[in-house]
């Protein structure tokens, strides 16, 4: 089954076990759900020390603007790239495979990008490699476009960390509790206890390669 979702930078590692379970091969991203303030189309979470930690994106015309996602520009007046790195690094220095990955994840926080859009696909294109995983990504070119029930799975409005979501289709906010599905070994678990839902970098800086065993495992 294809999947509809948004275009998150680093989703969540909930998604990445639904594409084992619904044996996806292709993702389609939707270029024109309107951005919302409250929305994890900017943001994602990692873990360190203190817990939990939302790292957020700056946009160009702030968070309060209604546009399709397409048309979000990213602010890099701030050295969000570099913040964000230090930030990733900070909280995963001590995990056992970062440097496995430091090196290919870096160049997304060298690169400059205009686009929010542009980002999160790269982004999703890096966590797709490291789990080799070979899905098709396809970019919505329609706002009104409709895609087969049989086919496509609609999931846009799912994979977010928090309990709180902004559903577009009624232009409210919604309580939703993820399901609690993949737990592996944290690097500071033993401390803070075990974060569910976090962001697929959490995964593969604390299982490596072993991560796509991980996704398949039934929990």
């Amino acid at each position: 089954m294809n999947l509809i979702i948004e275009n998150q930078p680093f989703t969540c590692v909930n998604l990445f076990k639904d594409l084992n379970d619904y044996k996806t091969r292709a993702l389609i991203l939707d270029n024109f759900i309107k951005y919302h303030k409250g929305s994890f189309l900017n943001r994602y979470m990692i873990v360190g020390a203190n817990g939990s930690q939302t790292l957020s994106i700056p946009l160009l015309g702030g968070r309060h603007q209604e546009k399709p996602f397409k048309e979000v520009k990213i602010c890099n007046t701030e050295p969000w790239q570099l913040k964000h790195w230090r930030a990733i690094k900070f909280a995963y220095n001590r995990s056992p495979w970062f440097e496995y990955y430091r090196d290919s994840l870096k160049k997304l926080f060298t690169t400059p990008y205009i686009f929010l859009y542009d980002f999160n696909q790269a982004s999703l294109e890096w966590c797709l490699q490291q789990l080799k995983q070979e899905i098709t990504l396809q970019s919505t070119i329609d706002s009104k476009i409709e895609y087969p029930k049989t086919e496509f799975l609609d999931r846009r409005g799912v994979y977010f960390p928090t309990k709180t979501w902004f559903d577009p289709s009624t232009l409210t906010y919604k309580q939703y509790k993820m399901p609690e599905l993949i737990k592996y070994t944290q690097v500071f678990e033993s401390k803070i206890g075990f974060i569910y839902n976090a962001s697929i970098l959490d995964l593969l800086f604390c299982e490596g390669p072993n991560a796509f065993t991980i996704l398949n495992a039934k929990f």
